[in-house]
């Protein structure tokens, strides 16, 4: 019994510390999809102006 117990104690810790990451990662992610978009936008818009 007192082998699992700190397994389960530590568990919550490693679980925070991997969404904590994945959310990073996403961010990271999802900004850059999103300057990408816009520059493509940003890109088209001064094509047509010309």
């Amino acid at each position: 019994m007192p082998k699992t117990q700190p397994l389960l104690s530590s568990l919550p810790q490693r679980i925070q510390l991997l969404l904590l990451r994945l959310s990073y990662t996403l961010g990271i992610v999802l900004n850059s999809l999103y300057i990408l978009g816009a520059s493509s936008i940003f890109m088209e818009g001064e094509l047509k102006c010309l």
